[in-house]
């Protein structure tokens, strides 16, 4: 990165389903710094409904805390997947009401 001047780097694996991020200086950037780093940006352009941040179950508590004192609303994988599949099945439900009967 150093050498090419770069902001920042991204690296993907073979089918480009993940990605290993580098900052200018060469330092890698592990997932939650990713996470953090599109949080503060969706925030700051008024993107992020509800500041809610949907973590892994792999984060760290260091994430959580800055979550926290940034007023964001961090949201365990757990908690995310309930409200996800709540969501779907109200979606699935109106659409079968809204459906003509066969």
């Amino acid at each position: 990165m150093p050498a090419e001047r770069a902001a920042f780097g991204v690296a993907f694996d073979g089918d480009a389903d993940r990605a290993l991020f580098v900052s200018a200086n060469g330092s890698v950037i592990n997932g939650d710094g990713v996470l953090l780093a599109v949080a503060r940006y969706l925030k700051s352009q008024n993107k992020l409904p509800g500041n809610r941040v949907v973590a892994t179950s792999m984060s760290n508590l260091g994430l959580e805390r800055i979550l926290a004192r940034e007023t964001f609303r961090s949201l365990a994988p757990t908690s995310a997947t309930a409200m996800f599949s709540k969501k779907c099945s109200r979606a699935a439900t109106s659409s079968a009401a809204n459906s003509p009967a066969t």
